[in-house]
């Protein structure tokens, strides 16, 4: 009988991994694929490889996924029994003998990856399959030493994923089955009690599982994790970057919502819309890596470090729980999302990133759902400045079934106001508002003074936005205490022209603690946008507007 891991495990020469593990470059005449080819390197070599294999050294456990089986016999320059490969990612996660992972001779290229080797190699009865398959072939293994095995997994800046797996538990042994987390990091220590049900008969032990913590040392700092007292290996971890991936979401995000948003947690790869490749600022590149990199549905449970404001939450849970109702009447679902969710922002659905070939820019499709509107959908154009900070450049309309109503900019109603200040309008019908609101305090603002403010100058001092509603909604949306009852369909932000403020008094320090006063607000050449379109509001004046008081 063979034991683990007192003898040398050997496995077949799998190419890839060799390369990955060792940072060697690939020899130019590699055997293993297509006549006349590169041999087992890029995706598309590895598929080719994994096409010519027979069904028993390789075994697809899904349309990404698959495990390849090493035999005893085989020669190999690296330890592992067993391949879980992600093809979309090339990701890596090595399996012993027993099915227990080899978190040191893993390799994630990807959060997607990670997150689906994750999942795989934490289900029980995926990893049952797999452990009789690896018995089949391995024969019996004694299970040696009890060992706590810790691995680096992933790391997005102060956030690091930990790969944790017990090793040398025989199948029947049920200890480690809720254990007391002991975490050192650096020179702090963290425990985890987890509140545990009693163990059914047969209930398997969770041998692996993936743990996320906060380092935010510049230097290196050991970590260890002990499980009811046994204590891992030693890995050394500091801040690291933030994923590329992160930083163009984020960028994306920040610009079309505010958070706290919740996040679907896997990509979306297919829309209704089609993307206009006539658009000047698209690269063919980029838009073909954009349709390629959509081919695939990827996991972004590990994309968003934690704490980000952003709350990933899997399909199921978010049109179970955010998005109730029928989605064909998003008016209905973002009702109960608004009443049950206050705090949120709204649900955002995100496609997978295309980039340029020179990584310089970057294209992502976003839906928001129930956020400023009840749905939007913008195609974004990154760009990645010199300060290595990504910005958007420009916005493409893609909102199936909702056109963008346009503003007419035709106020006829009579303006009202409150705070300090804040002042509107309405269209005659009321399904279009216009709105300004102007820091007073800020602005040095005193009786009887004339002040004229620029837009581009002063973008902290002033807000305006038009609100244009498909229909007049019941209740005025402005300067009262009650909840809106309908949202409008399309909100076109002020980006640029001038202000001038005139009031009847100057504001106290307390806002809503003095007198109402007057204002007279007028708007010049101002610009309001919306993605890629703009309106032109050549003037409009709010003639003495009371304000300086609060609803409630």
């Amino acid at each position: 009988m063979q034991t683990f891991p007192s003898i040398l495990i050997k496995v077949f020469s799998f190419a890839i991994a060799l390369v990955v593990m060792t940072g060697c470059s690939p020899p130019k005449n590699a055997t293993g694929c297509a006549e006349g080819g590169n041999g087992v390197f890029s995706s598309e070599d590895v598929r080719c490889y994994l096409d010519s294999l027979t069904d028993d050294p390789a075994q697809r456990i899904n349309d990404q996924t698959l495990i390849l089986f090493a035999e005893p016999e085989a020669i190999s320059d690296w330890a592992g029994a067993a391949i879980l490969f992600h093809e979309p990612s090339e990701s890596i996660l090595v399996l012993d003998p027993s099915g227990i992972p080899l978190p040191q001779s893993s390799y994630f290229t990807h959060q997607a990856g990670l997150a689906e080797l994750a999942e795989i190699v934490t289900d029980p009865k995926e990893m049952a399959g797999i452990r009789q398959k690896l018995s089949n072939i391995w024969g019996a293994l004694e299970p040696g030493d009890l060992e706590i095995r810790l691995g680096v997994a992933w790391q997005n800046g102060s956030s690091t994923i930990f790969i944790v797996a017990v090793a040398g538990l025989a199948p029947e042994d049920g200890r480690f089955y809720c254990p007391v987390q002991t975490w050192m990091i650096g020179d702090m220590q963290e425990e985890i009690v987890t509140e545990c049900v009693e163990s059914a008969a047969g209930t398997p032990v969770n041998r692996v599982f993936f743990e996320e913590k906060t380092i935010e040392e510049a230097r290196s700092i050991p970590v260890t994790v002990a499980l009811d007292g046994v204590l891992s290996n030693e890995v050394y971890v500091r801040n690291g970057d933030y994923s590329v991936e992160y930083r163009v979401y984020a960028a994306a995000l920040e610009h079309l919502a505010r958070r706290p948003l919740i996040v679907r947690g896997e990509t979306v790869p297919g829309f209704d819309a089609e993307l206009d490749l006539n658009e000047s600022a698209l690269s063919a590149d980029l838009v073909q890596n954009y349709q390629a990199a959509n081919n695939f549905t990827f996991s972004l449970r590990y994309v968003f470090p934690i704490p980000s404001g952003y709350i990933i939450q899997p399909k199921e849970v978010v049109f179970r729980d955010y998005l109730q109702g029928d989605p064909g009447h998003p008016d209905q679902v973002c009702s109960i999302f608004r009443n049950e969710y206050p705090g949120l922002n709204g649900v955002a659905t995100l496609s997978r990133i295309g980039f340029n070939s020179a990584g310089t820019r970057a294209l992502v499709h976003i839906t928001i759902d129930c956020g400023s509107v009840d749905r939007a959908a913008e195609y974004l154009l990154l760009n990645l400045g010199n300060d290595g900070d990504w910005g958007v450049v420009e916005t493409f309309p893609a909102t199936p079934g909702f056109p963008r109503l346009v503003p007419q900019m035709d106020y006829q109603s009579k303006a009202g106001g409150c705070s300090d200040i804040f002042v509107y309008a309405s269209n005659k019908d009321g399904t279009e508002f216009l709105w300004v609101a102007i820091d007073a305090r800020g602005a040095g603002l005193s009786s009887q003074d004339t002040l004229t403010l620029n837009w581009a100058d002063h973008p902290d001092l002033l807000g305006s936005q038009v609100y244009v509603y498909p229909e007049t909604p019941e209740l005025n949306p402005f300067c009262n205490d009650v909840s809106p009852s309908s949202h409008p369909q399309s909100v076109w932000q002020a980006v640029s022209g001038t202000v001038t403020v005139i009031a009847s008094a100057t504001p106290v320090d307390e806002p809503c603690t003095g007198e109402p006063y007057d204002t007279t607000i007028t708007l010049e050449n101002v610009i309001f946008q919306l993605g890629s379109q703009t309106v032109e509001l050549a003037k409009w004046t709010f003639e003495n507007v009371t304000v300086g008081w609060c609803a409630g």
